[in-house]
């Protein structure tokens, strides 16, 4: 039995990608184990109303996080050379320090106002951390491009350990010195810093190597040459970000701070096997698909076959268990304050599950240059969650019935977008058979 479980997950033409897979997520499920192990503790020493401010930050760093690069990080995983690799990254940073020195002086002068009109009132005085956790993000993310060029998967888990016991080190520290919110927001911004430098000393010798070979001339024509990306790229992913935010956005706009606080304990802890499996595990299934190229569309399509088949088989059980036990899960280990968000949790697990096998799926519009197709997707969840959000204003609806809606509408929205892929990959290899045969 246990051999054949063992060659169902690591046989195959996928053997490969998921024993990739399986050093991030060895590396990402330890991260998460001990950020886990912290959240007991974390969650007697900070209010619902302190978590419902840290999810706010969170939300508003994350909607401007993916703007930062203009998109220009993302091929530097295709980029065999190391010279148009570092070229990218330089370029990348470039563009994300510009942005965030816009958007630091922007919040100094209007910050309080531009809260105001997102009922963020709360977020005013932090406002300062907004820049910090910005180039924190940023830092980390353009260091895990290199690394999943490198395939160095080895290290991306190590630096994601290094960010679990920073950030729940400092959120414990801040906690005990009872300093309220800024304890939540400063371990965030520093699990970013934490990551960061456990992959600056990897790659050190490479940036030193290959640094000589940027220039301004290089960086304009990768910039025109990569275009594409923030012209599509940038568009979906700033809809993607949005829509990952908008749930917390809509919940502080819709309900009190201890209601969102609630629900973003319920939405941190349901996104343990996202970040393990759509990150993480993602980052290694967008490096060998990569590896195979467009011109392979069929071998991919066979390859995310396998991949979603055996992500579901991966996500089914932590799903039923939450979905039927959330409520006595939560107020068990978190706390009998924190039953709501258990409550909340069942209703997140089913379309958390959907998002487990589909998200990963996302990297093929990299791959195979469809990004329009991708900005639609995009549009479209933005659009939903939007409808959502004024049927429930409208009626006055009570919070676990927006939750429960939310769930719902995701699963529709994961299941139309991964068969969309499918659709696309199918398509594409047809077309590249009667070319052959041609």
């Amino acid at each position: 039995m246990r051999q054949k479980l063992k060659s169902a997950l690591f046989g195959g033409p996928a053997g490969a990608v998921f024993r990739g897979m399986s050093i991030l997520a060895i590396g990402g499920m330890a991260a998460r184990v001990i950020g886990f192990a912290s959240y007991p503790i974390v969650t007697r020493l900070y209010s619902s109303h302190d978590f419902g401010i840290a999810a706010l930050m969170l939300a508003f760093t994350g909607m401007i996080a993916p703007l930062l690069t203009l998109r220009y990080g993302t091929p530097i995983a295709q980029q065999r050379s190391d010279g148009a690799a570092m070229n990218l990254f330089v370029l990348s940073l470039t563009c994300a320090l510009t942005i965030i020195a816009v958007v630091t002086l922007v919040l100094f002068f209007w910050g309080e106002r531009l809260f105001a009109r997102m009922s963020m009132e709360d977020l005013a005085p932090w406002w300062w951390l907004v820049p910090v956790g910005l180039i924190a993000s940023v830092t980390y993310e353009m260091l895990l491009s290199w690394g999943v060029r490198r395939r160095n998967y080895r290290v991306i888990s190590q630096s994601q350990i290094s960010q679990s016991i920073t950030s729940s080190l400092a959120k414990i520290g801040f906690g005990l010195a009872a300093a309220g919110p800024i304890g939540l927001l400063l371990g965030g911004v520093l699990a970013s810093a934490g990551g960061s430098g456990r992959m600056l000393r990897a790659f050190l010798p490479d940036f030193r190597k290959s640094f000589r070979m940027v220039s301004w001339r290089r960086m304009r024509y990768f910039a025109w040459r990569f275009r594409s990306f923030p012209i599509y790229r940038l568009p979906s992913h700033f809809l993607l970000a949005f829509a990952m935010q908008a749930p917390l956005i809509f919940s502080a706009s819709l309900y009190d701070p201890a209601t969102t606080g609630q629900f973003g304990l319920a939405m941190q802890v349901m996104a343990l096997p996202i970040v393990i499996i759509s990150q993480t595990l993602g980052n290694a299934y967008y490096g060998e698909i990569a590896k195979l190229g467009r011109r392979q569309a069929g071998r991919i399509f066979d390859l995310s076959k396998i991949i979603q088949k055996r992500l579901f088989l991966v996500g089914i059980l932590p799903t039923l268990v939450v979905t039927f036990w959330g409520p006595s899960l939560f107020s068990l280990v978190f706390g009998a304050n924190w039953a709501q968000a258990g409550y909340f949790a069942s209703w997140l697990a089913l379309y958390m599950l959907f998002q487990v096998t589909s998200t990963p799926l996302m990297q093929v519009f990299n791959i195979m240059g469809n990004l329009a197709a991708y900005l639609i997707i995009n549009g479209l969840r933005v659009a939903l969650l939007l409808v959502l959000y004024w049927a429930c204003r409208r009626t006055g609806a009570e919070a676990e019935v927006y939750v429960a809606s939310y769930s719902m509408i995701m699963v529709f929205f994961y299941l139309f977008s991964s068969g969309y892929v499918f659709f696309e990959l199918a398509r594409a290899a047809r077309r590249q058979r009667e070319g052959s045969s041609a």
